[in-house]
C-alpha cells in the first residue's frame, strides 16, 4: 500500500551527461484522475518510454533477433538476475519471444526474437512496426 502511494506519487530521475551520472528523487504530485485513469499518462512521463518490462524488452527485439547481453545493454540494465527475472522470463512465459535456438536455452549463442504473437502484442500496444 505504501509502496504503491510512493510510486504513484514519485518519480526516479536519471540523468546521463556527459561522463557525468546523477540519479536523483523528485516528489512531484500527480494528478489523482490523471493516475488512476487508464491510458492518461502523466506530464513527466515521455510518450515514447514504456514502463512495463516486457514492453521495453518487445520494442527492443522488434529490431532483429538479439543475445540477452545485447538487450540488456539496449535496456541499460547491468544486472542480470532482475534482467531475467523482470524482462525475459515473462516474455517468453506469454511466448511472445522464443529462443533462437530451442534445442539449447543455455547456449552461449542463444539469441531471442519475437514470435507472431509478440508483434502483435507491440502493435497492440502502439510499439514500433516489425519488419
Amino acid at each position: 500500500m505504501i509502496l504503491k502511494e510512493c510510486r504513484r506519487r514519485a518519480e526516479v530521475d536519471f540523468l546521463i551527461a556527459g561522463a557525468f551520472h546523477r540519479t536523483g528523487f523528485e516528489t512531484r504530485l500527480v494528478a489523482e484522475d490523471a493516475a488512476e485513469t487508464p491510458g492518461v499518462q502523466s506530464a513527466t512521463q515521455s510518450a515514447t518510454q514504456s514502463t512495463d518490462p516486457v514492453e521495453r524488452l518487445l520494442t527492443c527485439l522488434a529490431r532483429g533477433e538479439m543475445s540477452a547481453a545485447e538487450l540488456r545493454s539496449a535496456l541499460r540494465i547491468k544486472h542480470r538476475p532482475t534482467f531475467r527475472a523482470d524482462y525475459l522470463h515473462p516474455a517468453l512465459a506469454t511466448e511472445w519471444i522464443e529462443y533462437t535456438l530451442p534445442d539449447k536455452p543455455s547456449s552461449r549463442l542463444q539469441k531471442y526474437r519475437l514470435t507472431p504473437a509478440g508483434e502483435k502484442a507491440l502493435k497492440e500496444r502502439g510499439g514500433e512496426d516489425v519488419k
